[in-house]
């Protein structure tokens, strides 16, 4: 009867496993590869490539391989290595903000194009209807595309200087404006009126995403994650407290193909909101499985492919690609661990009658 405990032991630990996880490929692309530890930021592009900005560089990772983009003497290249921001426009143009500047990545001469005269003070690229907005210091200003010029769009005067850490937003006809510490101001795009947002939230605003759905998900620091509906009015707040969410401090979101809600945190890994039902699942790293879990607990920023990927910046290990797989492959780990096997030996297997 000894052979046949063990056996139903391996099957149980195969069957626990598979019902709790969500099934994931992942890829790690850092180290040797190229990729510095650090991703400040990432964009997945519609023709399949990924963007990383780092701050030694800006990384593009395409049919499995690593280009790396760095300042040079050219006009035609980074102005500087330091990159704080990536996004795309409804032309498919990519916008990089870096710590001397903005250019446009020219896709066929694979270079770039400065814009404005370089001594801009940047720190955000936010494309909406049609235009792109970038966020400085008491001001917003826009790329014109058919005249291809960087021309200031509107400002206030403030004791305080506001530094736009990020654009999003709230309908069709306003725009919110954050500063890490300061909160939050609102610009009406017709009239280009500014006033303080009456978002019930606090000031300490990390940053804020508007999915497809026109719902706003605004991450105070250390206080979760809430949702707001066009008319700035709360819908739901996640927090440890009231929900599964695996930590509150939340660094980025994004949606994914599905309308599911990503959510990258600082070491509690990626937690994912099915907003229909409220329901969160967690993806994290396993220490017992490494080489079948996340990379990095701590996730700095995350961008949805077009083929139902999700790509995750980390603060230690990199760039970390994550696909949804109907395969999932279980090893031996260390003795206590439910992360997998007891032993990489699999004698026999056992179907229940649930089919399991």
């Amino acid at each position: 009867m000894r052979p046949t405990r063990i056996i139903f032991s391996f099957a149980l630990v195969f069957i626990t496993n598979l019902c709790l996880a969500n099934n994931y490929y992942f890829l790690n692309i850092a180290g040797d590869q190229g990729v510095p530890s650090t991703v400040s930021c990432v964009f997945a592009a519609p023709d399949g490539s990924v963007w990383a900005g780092t701050n030694k560089g800006l990384y593009r990772y395409r049919d499995r391989k690593v280009r790396v983009y760095k300042r040079s003497d050219s006009p035609l290249s980074l102005p500087s290595d330091e990159i704080k921001a990536l996004s795309s426009d409804d032309k498919g143009n990519l916008y990089i903000v870096t710590s001397n500047g903005i250019v446009l990545y020219k896709d066929k001469t694979d270079n770039f194009q400065r814009l404005g005269s370089g001594k801009e003070i940047l720190n955000c690229v936010y494309s909406f209807k049609g235009k792109t907005y970038l966020g400085s210091v008491n001001r917003i200003y826009v790329y014109d595309t058919n005249e291809n010029s960087l021309k200031s769009y509107a400002s206030w005067d403030s004791k305080d200087n506001f530094a736009i850490n990020h654009i999003c937003a709230l309908s069709d006809s306003v725009l919110l404006c954050t500063n890490r510490w300061k909160g939050v101001m609102e610009l009406k795009l017709n009239s280009k009126e500014w006033k303080r947002s009456s978002l019930d939230c606090t000031d300490d605003i990390y940053g804020l995403y508007r999915d497809s759905k026109k719902r706003l998900w605004v991450f105070p620091y250390n206080k979760g994650l809430i949702c707001y509906d066009e008319k700035g009015t709360r819908i739901k707040a996640y927090n440890t407290a009231t929900s599964d969410l695996s930590r509150n401090i939340i660094l980025d979101v994004c949606e994914a193909n599905d309308g599911k809600i990503w959510i990258a945190t600082d070491g509690g890994g990626i937690c994912v909101l099915d907003p229909s039902n409220d329901r969160i699942d967690n993806i994290n790293s396993s220490q017992a499985n490494r080489n079948f879990s996340l990379a990095d607990n701590s996730i700095m920023c995350l961008s949805a492919g077009t083929d139902n990927s999700i790509w995750a910046g980390s603060i230690r290990n990199g760039l970390i690609g994550i696909n949804p797989v109907r395969m999932q492959t279980f090893k031996a780990v260390y003795p206590g661990s439910d992360d997998g096997l007891s032993n990489n030996s699999v004698i026999c297997l056992l179907e229940s009658k649930a089919n399991i």
